[in-house]
């Protein structure tokens, strides 16, 4: 059992590797939690603005991910 810890991924991001490292660390498909950030930043309760503020937070609060070097 290895323990996944929530890091901001460099290898297939899109913008700043937020959704790829929190798929990563749930367990799903990236696409997934991607769709899951547009579909709240145009549903009432969160603004757009709202839902991009989050994502600025999240992707200043999560650490990135220094990568493993096969020896």
């Amino acid at each position: 059992m290895s323990l996944n810890k929530l890091r901001r991924v460099k290898e297939g991001k899109k913008i700043a590797g937020v959704c790829q490292g929190l798929s990563e660390f749930l367990g799903i498909d990236a696409s997934y939690i991607r769709l899951g950030f547009v579909l709240l930043a145009f549903l009432p309760p969160i603004p757009f603005f709202g839902m991009v503020i989050i994502y600025a937070v999240l992707a200043a609060v999560i650490p990135e991910d220094e990568g493993y070097i096969d020896v």
